[in-house]
């Protein structure tokens, strides 16, 4: 009997993915695999035996079966176990034993173990010596990929997103959790670290600026093969692409919604407002502390997700606080005070620092939410001026006034006549807040002198007269 030695060397290349015809230097040695060889075709080892051999690579990731084979023998080599945080390689390989004690690889092996005629030897299997016949076998790492891109742009990723995996990892006694940040291209890599036939759970435990952060965790296993499959339920957001290398996560962009109504639920134009706090810039992802303005259209609610400014876009971030101030109301109407609201990691708003949302029939702001959309409605109050006519004790009717915008009759625009009714009072409707107007008598009663001009401002909840007597009662 003429014996040889089979050697194999469990290397793969710089921690590369290799793919199938491409060749490279060595890279670091892996322990730990496990190579099968059994005696096929009536061949036996050097010993009579036919039982199959398990074989482990160690710490140099060589292993050896050495002065076993026999001349004219056929063995298949299978890796039956790839060392931690690597992928398997699969396929097992046929050699035999020549006169001349030369070992050659004869093909590939099919599932029912015949060989496949014209077939080479299986990816990942390359014989690197000559005549002592050195089988180098490639591992490919375990290679999951967490892809971060938002529901808004599923193209472009986003950075800064942070995870959390749990589970057992190659190398590492007992259960552990891990940390993992997406680079600029929305992606991070966790490579040679996943144990195929483990389970792990991973949870996003940061969303990138302006987006919402998933709620919940998915749980997969990776097989040997490196392929992940998903274990129960996914929650909204996180999935496993094509089943295998990528989990892809995609946030919901923080939306709300900022409408303007009057009481009666009629939407207003011309409201122009500011919304002060932390935004994101849409595009470089960068954060700012910013005063941006906006002005109603009395069409679709304005987003606060998708503001204009300095020529970038921004949107609200998650668990930043913001103050909504309406500087000007629409003609007619009064503004409502400064309102404070915050934004949490799902996107839920709640006001804040003292702001409460309005009653109903009352000026401020109402928070509602639909299908994920947070709307802020903000209600404003017609301005009702009423003036009252007497003689001092009693209400006179019938009195005829004119009203003009501006600091006097002379220099103002007349805006009409009124009349005192019955009660010897006058609604005075579609002021504005903040301007100024002046009341003229034209018309007095019977045996009465008129009185002098009288002009006012209106404030957000008083009159200020300005000059001249307080010939009236103006609430």
């Amino acid at each position: 009997l003429v014996k040889r030695t089979l050697a194999m060397s469990k290397q793969y290349f710089g921690g590369k993915v290799t793919a199938k015809g491409e060749s490279g230097e060595p890279g670091e040695p892996l322990p730990g695999a496990v190579f099968r060889v059994t005696p096929v075709a009536g061949s036996t080892f050097a010993d009579g035996g036919t039982e199959v051999q398990d074989l482990r690579t160690g710490t140099d990731g060589s292993c050896h079966r050495g002065a076993k084979l026999v001349v004219g023998g056929s063995y298949d080599i299978t890796e039956v176990s790839a060392p931690e945080g690597y992928e398997r390689v699969t396929g097992t390989m046929r050699v035999t034993v020549a006169e001349d004690g030369s070992i050659n690889a004869v093909g590939s092996v099919d599932d029912s173990g015949d060989l496949i005629q014209g077939s080479g030897v299986p990816a990942g299997y390359e014989k690197v010596a000559g005549n002592a016949f050195e089988v180098q076998v490639t591992n490919e790492p375990i290679e999951v990929g967490i892809v971060k891109v938002g529901s808004d742009d599923v193209a472009t990723g986003l950075p800064n997103a942070r995870f959390e995996v749990t589970g057992v990892f190659a190398g590492a006694p007992g259960e552990s959790t891990r940390s993992y940040v997406t680079d600029a291209n929305g992606r991070t890599d966790i490579a040679a670290e996943l144990v195929s036939g483990e389970t792990y759970t991973l949870r996003e435990t940061a969303a990138p600026a302006g987006y919402e952060r998933i709620e919940g965790e998915i749980a997969f296993t990776v097989a040997e093969d490196g392929t992940v499959s998903v274990v129960g339920d996914a929650p909204a957001g996180l999935s496993v692409q094509g089943d295998r290398v990528t989990i892809l996560a995609i946030d919901e962009p923080v939306e709300v919604l900022l409408d303007k109504r009057d009481l009666g639920d009629a939407p207003l134009a011309g409201a122009t407002f500011t919304v002060s706090g932390t935004f994101v810039d849409r595009r470089t992802h960068d954060t700012a502390e910013l005063e941006i303005p906006l002005v109603t259209t009395g069409g679709a609610a304005l987003s606060l997700s998708r503001l204009s400014y300095g020529g970038a876009t921004y949107g609200l971030v998650a668990g930043g606080t913001y103050t909504l101030t309406e500087t000007a109301a629409p003609s007619g109407y009064e503004t409502f005070a400064p309102f404070s609201f915050t934004v949490d990691e799902q996107g839920r708003v709640a006001a804040d620092n003292g702001s409460a949302e309005a009653a109903a029939g009352t000026p401020g702001v109402v928070i509602s939410e639909d299908d994920g959309t947070v709307t802020l409605t903000a209600h404003d109050r017609p301005i009702e001026v009423t003036l009252l006519k007497t003689d001092g004790a009693a209400p006179l009717a019938d009195v005829a006034f004119e009203l003009y915008r501006g600091p006097s009759a002379d220099d103002g625009v007349s805006l009409g006549e009124v009349v005192t009714g019955e009660n010897g009072t006058i609604a005075l409707a579609g002021l504005v807040g903040g301007a100024t107007y002046t009341l003229r008598e034209t018309r007095a009663p019977l045996g009465y002198a008129r009185v002098p001009d009288a002009t006012f401002t209106v404030g957000p909840d008083v009159l200020y007269f300005i000059e001249g007597p307080k010939p009236y009662t103006i609430s």
